[in-house]
């Protein structure tokens, strides 16, 4: 299953098409999105879009590679336990925004 997830790396332009821009990622599983900001940024002249990361930063680029496979690493963590999984499923583990589903079962037997 982990072949309907992808994830890409941009710049977000909005409304400022030139200076330093905000690097953006976004996930994408069974055709639906979550997008949020990496806390980089990083100016068009430096961002190498074929290879969605920095020409001149290794810092942010291995930052950037680690929220990566942070991300492959939920998606397969979700995956063994069968538990639902979408695009702002992995967006909200990333962000540590997990959501906590206790059925009352679980609750009682702890």
């Amino acid at each position: 299953m982990g072949s309907q997830a992808s994830i890409k790396f941009y710049l977000f332009e909005g409304g400022k098409p030139n200076g330093v821009l905000p690097i953006y990622m976004r996930i994408t599983y069974a055709r639906k999105k979550a997008e949020l900001h990496t806390g980089f940024t990083c100016t068009k002249k430096e961002w190498n879009q074929a290879n969605q990361n920095t020409r001149t930063s290794t810092t942010v680029n291995k930052k950037l590679s680690d929220k990566k496979a942070a991300v492959y690493s939920f998606l397969e963590d979700l995956e063994k336990e069968n538990k639902p999984i979408s695009a702002a499923i992995l967006k909200d583990l990333l962000t540590g925004k997990t959501r906590v589903k206790t059925r009352i079962l679980e609750y009682l037997e702890n």
